[in-house]
């Protein structure tokens, strides 16, 4: 799997593996302050609440995902959302039919929820109905 790197002039630096999906639209820190706030922004399908709004409604522009602040990693899987927060932890959000939310239950998630037994955390990754974390 090749791997590919953008750098978005306003917003920050996006990382791809080619393949996979990040998040089932796209996700991005928000503009003006994105290095202090560290908030997430979403916006496409969200039938399984992957946008993290607290919503299953398509959007068509940019919404903050919820309760998610000092973020400074984002990955997707299928119709999952990840963040990695800067204390080291990772919250999750949208489809957990296969428990890769990693809350313990298979329960969708419309807002992010912390990542169970989980912390020190220094880089995340999704892919399919899969959760990864590197720890250190």
């Amino acid at each position: 799997m090749s791997e590919r790197r953008w750098r978005l002039r306003v917003w920050a630096a996006v990382m791809a593996a080619v393949g996979v999906m990040f998040l089932p639209a796209a996700a991005l820190a928000s503009p003006g302050g994105s290095l202090k706030t560290g908030t997430v922004r979403a916006w496409g399908d969200n039938n399984f609440g992957q946008l993290g709004d607290g919503t299953t409604t398509n959007r068509t522009t940019p919404v903050p995902v919820v309760s998610l602040d000092r973020v400074t990693a984002i990955a997707g899987g299928g119709a999952s959302g990840y963040a990695l927060r800067r204390d080291g932890t990772v919250r999750a959000w949208g489809r957990n039919s296969s428990g890769q939310l990693g809350d313990g239950t298979t329960t969708n998630r419309t807002t992010p929820v912390p990542v169970v037994s989980l912390d020190r955390v220094t880089a995340i990754a999704g892919g399919g109905v899969s959760g990864y974390a590197l720890v250190k």
